[in-house]
Parts: structure tokens; C-alpha cells; sequence
């Protein structure tokens, strides 16, 4: 799911370089054109949550650039409980979606907190 709404699979998919360009390029159009409205298709940010202290420290601090879609997987339920609900509390300021896909045995109990 991350790859494909990152454009990893489009990327990949390219048969040249200029292709390759022209996505990159839709992107970055995407993101610096103001009051640009979002649309199906547009190209989102993604990736995993590591269990490293300076990337919990960094999503403590995190402001999406485009819509953004997370994967926590098997992390600690009291760290990841404290960061969602940190997120949480200064969601409304984010100027784009986030969407965060929780997985591992403690979900119910940490996102049930976080929540």
C-alpha cells in the first residue's frame, strides 16, 4: 500500500529516464503550487516508524509536506502510544492527511490510550 501511494510502483514502472523526471516533477509541482487542492492520484509521502531514539524524537516534531501514510509495526506500546497521542494533539495544525497504519500485539491497548 505504501508503495503505491508513494509512486515507488509508478517510478519502477518507468521505461526511461525523462519518465522517471516527469514524476519526480509532478510531485514537486504538487507540493509547492499554493492552494492547490489535493487529488485522487496525487503522489503521498510514506514509510515505517523505526524503533530508534532519534526517529521517535523526530515524530514528535513532524509537519506533513504532502499527504502521509505511516507503518508502525511491532513497536513498543508505551512509545507508540505517547507519539500517536502527541500527533493527535497537534493534528489539527497539519496542513495535509496522515494516516497511520498500527500493527502488532498491543494495538488495541496502546491505540485504545492513545486515542
Amino acid at each position: 500500500m505504501a508503495l503505491h501511494l508513494d509512486g515507488s510502483h509508478d517510478l519502477h514502472a518507468c521505461g526511461s529516464a525523462a519518465q522517471r523526471l516527469a514524476l519526480r516533477l509532478r510531485a514537486k509541482v504538487q507540493d509547492v503550487v499554493p492552494g492547490r487542492a489535493a487529488r485522487a492520484g496525487d503522489i503521498w509521502d510514506s514509510g515505517w516508524v523505526a524503533d530508534e531514539p532519534a526517529a521517535w524524537a523526530a515524530l514528535l516534531r513532524f509537519q506533513p509536506r504532502r499527504a502521509t501514510f505511516m507503518v508502525m509495526d511491532g513497536l513498543p506500546a508505551a512509545r507508540m502510544q505517547h507519539a500517536l497521542a502527541a500527533m493527535h494533539a497537534v493534528s489539527s495544525g497539519y496542513g495535509r492527511p496522515v494516516r497511520v497504519l498500527v500493527l502488532g500485539a498491543a494495538l488495541g491497548r496502546a491505540l485504545g490510550r492513545a486515542l
